[in-house]
């Protein structure tokens, strides 16, 4: 469970899950198309990495269990990409969840799941991800530039790992900025639970030690359960949070460094 520093309660941060849902469920396009309509290679420019890319990671998995996998987008939009997955990998189990009803709106969702009914989309709330999907493991679950208008995202990356088959993949942008050597930090904390993880590389025009969003891929694997070495804090420049947000929590990270090395 993530600490909960002064100024800052368990009522607080549920009452942010509430609203957060509450205000993302009437709107329609955040005010841009290109936001709920990105497809592949749009994902892949936003979830960067040195060696990987998502199109590589479906094919693998698929290469792995040729009989089928299931992909979770979380804040999916109209469903673009879970769309060009199915055409390019029918083998793939499809499944949507977004904040906003997009089958209403012509030419979205309501069009492409007459073709194709067997992807899954959703519109629920992401902070209840494990009640939604009580049954269902999946292969991989990604979430593109979704997290940070989420209430509570670490909550919901926390149930992903979850919902995630032994060997399985979480690959989203950081909700929070973090600093080169606070990823590195974290990575080694993550390494010590057997949890393989990678960080995305730093940003062009950012100098090294500049607090960016970062890409994070992990993969499930040691810890059944993803330890969140963070804690909960105001944070007033978070306003689609209200007020809620987070920080790496150094004393825990250095206190499992420390006793690992002894």
């Amino acid at each position: 469970m993530l600490k909960v520093e002064s100024g800052v309660s368990f009522r607080d941060i549920i009452r942010a899950r509430e609203r957060s849902f509450a205000s993302r469920s009437h709107l329609r396009d955040y005010g841009c198309e290109t936001f709920v309509s990105r497809g592949i290679r749009e994902y892949e420019e936003i979830l960067e990495l040195e060696d990987t890319t998502l199109r590589g990671l479906v094919e693998a998995k698929i290469a792995e269990h040729p009989e089928g996998i299931n992909i979770l987008d979380i804040g999916c939009g109209k469903a673009a990409f879970l769309k060009q997955v199915k055409k390019e990998y029918p083998q793939a189990n499809a499944f949507g969840l977004s904040a906003y009803n997009y089958r209403g709106v012509l030419g979205s969702v309501r069009i492409f799941l007459r073709i194709d009914p067997r992807i899954d989309y959703r519109v629920e709330d992401a902070h209840k991800l494990t009640s939604i999907y009580p049954g269902t493991r999946f292969d991989i679950v990604v979430s593109v530039a979704a997290l940070e208008h989420i209430a509570d995202p670490l909550n919901v990356v926390k149930q992903a790992y979850r919902l995630v088959k032994p060997g399985g993949i979480i690959m989203f942008n950081s909700p929070e900025r973090l600093t080169r050597q606070q990823a590195e930090d974290l990575q080694r904390y993550w390494d010590l639970f057997g949890i393989k993880t990678k960080f995305g590389r730093d940003t062009i025009g950012f100098k090294p030690d500049d607090p960016i969003m970062r890409t994070i891929l992990i993969e499930k694997a040691g810890a059944p359960k993803l330890p969140l070495p963070f804690k909960y804090v105001r944070s007033f420049w978070r306003t689609s949070n209200y007020g809620i947000g987070y920080e790496l929590d150094m004393e825990a990270i250095d206190v499992k460094i420390s006793s690992a090395a002894a």
